[in-house]
């Protein structure tokens, strides 16, 4: 099968799988402007040379998820080939091109939850880009850990073999976890309150760089701080993606999965 590129636009902060071990979801956009989610990618990829980033284009082979239904779900075919383009874009998504801008606007910008959540519910998709009409605030909380039992328990399972392939295995000792939760909670353009977590491998790469020069708390702070800074933005948008645990069950089953901001002009 040939290789198929995409543009990455966000990547989830990794997680310890009982399945995979430490691995990552990324999603973004395929050439046509139709949105692609690959998982399970493994953790090293972020630490690759090159690395895996956010607004880079990549090539690689892809197949249908054939546990996830979500329709934009695939998974990896060699991980051992993958095409990365140079990666230039700051901090908070700016796009260098009309080309990918192009892409953004091949895809409506919801602003109304309700639709979006019917989409979910009718499994149309499950990957959408969304404009919140009035930011409310940012709020962050205590994070619930995997206890030693449950550890044990999922380094036991992994150690019987993981399903990726033995060359892309990640270790057995979990990533870093996190000990807050952040959210933002907003109104949309027909005033219905609510309140999102934001699962953004960006924020995280923030907080541990906080969290170096300052205390727990203090680090939850100071990414608090840099989110509640974007509210003043006019055109502050959200991709937004359900879960796969909650995508047909939960009764808002989106998570922000990232935050930019879409540019007035943009120059080739």
């Amino acid at each position: 099968m040939a290789k198929e590129r995409k543009f990455i636009t966000v990547i989830a902060y990794p997680n310890f799988s009982k399945k995979y071990g430490n691995c990552i979801c990324a999603a973004g956009f395929r050439e046509d402007g139709s949105w692609i989610r690959i998982f399970p990618l493994p953790y090293r990829l972020l630490e690759s040379d090159p690395p895996l980033k956010k607004n880079q284009w990549i090539s690689l082979e892809i197949k249908k998820r054939s546990s996830d239904p979500r329709l934009e779900s695939f998974e990896p075919r060699n991980l051992d080939d993958i095409d990365y383009q140079e990666n230039i874009i700051r901090w908070p998504n700016e796009f260098r091109s009309r080309r990918e801008l192009e892409l953004l606007n091949k895809n409506e910008v919801s602003g109304s939850l309700e639709g979006v959540i019917r989409n979910a519910k009718e499994n149309r998709t499950s990957l959408a880009i969304f404009r919140p009409a009035r930011i409310l605030g940012v709020k962050y909380k205590r994070a619930k850990l995997w206890s030693p039992e449950e550890l044990s328990k999922a380094k036991a399972k992994l150690s019987q073999g993981s399903l990726l392939p033995i060359n892309a295995r990640s270790s057995l000792t979990p990533v870093r976890p996190l000990p807050f939760k952040f959210s933002y909670k907003f109104r949309d353009r027909d005033g219905r309150q609510s309140e999102l977590m934001i699962e953004d491998w960006e924020l995280w790469q923030y907080y541990w760089q906080c969290h170096e020069k300052t205390t727990e708390l203090g680090a939850a702070r100071q990414v608090t701080w840099r989110y509640k800074a974007l509210i003043n933005t006019k055109r502050l948008h959200f991709f937004i993606g359900t879960t796969h645990r909650h995508h047909d069950i939960a009764p808002n089953p989106y998570v922000i999965i990232g935050v930019f901001n879409l540019p007035v002009t943009l120059s080739t």
